[in-house]
């Protein structure tokens, strides 16, 4: 792995943390190509439970996963939001290495997409901005409720509604402070 970051990326990294599972899922391309990104090359994804439950769902059902919100390794050490991952199994090529486990179809690795929450919404929120609405988006995580994103005035007639996101179910809350909706 650290050959492959070494060849395509020009830089040498480490796994990290070090792999002690017999599988491991390390990033090797990510795209777009920036300073940001180089970071997250060579972290071993499934180093950490909750990337390594969507994946493991996705690798289960052949289907695309979602984790948690979780801390995006290219956001480094400064002002942070939340993000989320989608991990999709990429199955395994004829005569080409692959990560195997009992039960499981071979796969090669994963595509995956990392989201910035707050950019996310900041952009689908766009053409309604300046309307005065608030918007809060929560999530239950670990049994708990987790705030992924607040924008505006949480004041006002309140209309909740449920936006499923990859198999999570996210609680989107949109306050009117004029009553208007």
């Amino acid at each position: 792995v650290e050959a492959v970051i070494a060849r395509d990326h020009g830089i040498d990294r480490r796994v990290y943390p070090a792999m002690t599972r017999p599988v491991g899922f390390p990033v090797t391309i990510l795209e777009p190509e920036s300073d940001r990104n180089r970071i997250a090359l060579g972290f071993d994804m499934y180093s950490e439970p909750r990337r390594r439950a969507a994946m493991d769902k996705a690798w289960r059902t052949g289907e695309a996963a979602a984790t948690q919100s979780v801390h995006l390794v290219q956001e480094g050490r400064r002002v942070q939001q939340p993000g989320f991952l989608i991990y999709l199994p990429l199955p395994a090529l004829d005569g080409a290495p692959a990560a195997t486990m009992p039960g499981r179809t071979p796969i090669r690795g994963f595509a995956y997409a990392p989201v910035r929450i707050g950019d996310f919404f900041r952009n689908a929120l766009q053409p309604v901005r300046d309307s005065g609405l608030g918007f809060h988006v929560v999530a239950e995580e670990d049994g708990r409720r987790v705030e992924l994103f607040a924008d505006g005035p949480l004041t006002g007639k309140r209309h909740d509604r449920t936006l499923a996101v990859v198999a999570r179910t996210w609680q989107v809350e949109v306050y009117d402070p004029y009553g208007g909706f």
